[in-house]
């Protein structure tokens, strides 16, 4: 699993290892910035009485990826790993794993939206969108470039292309009007929208959504 992780002085690239499902506490096993030592990541920190996520994954799919219980991570890792707060004591060939899988890191600049699965993934990765707002919005041609902040230390930006609508404009969502968006495909355009809707054949005249030919996105943390 490929995420993007805050600490103190940057951003990294970095793939996670184990993920203990606490839900608001929920921890992650990872290298630290300095790429040598594993540590025991919280995925959100509290900042100005706001829960923030310091760990954005970005990527899910990866071999060997196992759940067990409220754990999940690689197989071979949680085979070798029965106490997390004691990383230090890891078998050496175990590190070394990590650190060979940790060099061949690296999460593409943009995703392309191709399927509903793909669909489902940014819905995810975005807390399907809640209590995100529209920072930026920029219409060339038939291109468009917008951003939406999550609220939660990071943004989602989008690049749409061909036939693009926006029925959306900038700043809405800050009063609170984003609670749950969906996404979906239809007549060959991906659409986002506010709300739980799942076709065009349920949009009522004010309906808040977009919708293009083609979307890419990727992942700012902020």
């Amino acid at each position: 699993m490929k995420a993007k992780i805050k600490s103190e002085n940057k951003v990294y690239d970095a793939d996670l290892f184990a993920v203990i499902d606490k839900v608001w506490g929920t921890q992650t096993v990872a290298f630290d910035e300095d790429m040598k030592t594993l540590r025991l990541i919280d995925y959100f920190e509290k900042k100005n009485n706001s829960l923030m996520k310091k760990v954005v994954w970005v990527e899910t799919k990866c071999k060997g990826w196992v759940k067990r219980g409220k754990i999940s991570g690689y197989k071979w890792f949680l085979d070798a790993c029965s106490d997390f707060e004691h990383l230090e004591n890891l078998p050496a060939e175990i590190l070394e794993k990590c650190k060979e899988v940790q060099s061949a890191c690296k999460i593409r600049e943009w995703n392309l939206l191709k399927s509903q699965r793909s669909l489902d993934k940014l819905l995810g990765v975005s807390i399907s969108f809640h209590d995100s707002f529209v920072e930026k919005l920029e219409k060339k041609g038939d291109k468009a470039f917008l951003t939406l902040n999550t609220t939660w230390g990071y943004r989602v930006n989008l690049i749409l292309e061909g036939e693009v609508e926006l029925n959306v404009e900038l700043n809405y969502g800050r009063k609170g009007e984003i609670f749950h968006a969906n996404m979906f495909i239809e007549d060959d355009k991906i659409y986002w929208v506010n709300g739980w809707i799942k076709s065009k054949a349920e949009f009522l005249p004010t309906e808040k959504y977009f919708c293009a030919k083609k979307m890419n996105w990727n992942i700012e943390v902020v």
